[in-house]
């Protein structure tokens, strides 16, 4: 079975003015090692904010 790909995101001082986002809508969003060094946000503005994440169990009796 594969694996799902891991995601490292690194932001260093990043500057958000006027950020505004409409119906934004995140699904299955996974962030491994997020790391955020002086953010900072100015007028964020977040509209119809819609975050659906699944959350599946891994069956614990698998066939090797």
């Amino acid at each position: 079975m594969a694996k799902s790909p891991r995601v490292r995101v690194q932001l260093t001082n990043l500057q958000l003015t006027n950020l505004q986002l409409t119906n934004l809508q995140l699904t299955n969003l996974q962030l491994t090692n997020l790391q955020l060094t002086n953010l900072q946000l100015t007028n964020l503005q977040l509209t119809n904010l819609d975050l659906s994440v699944t959350l599946r169990e891994q069956p614990h009796n698998q066939k090797k």
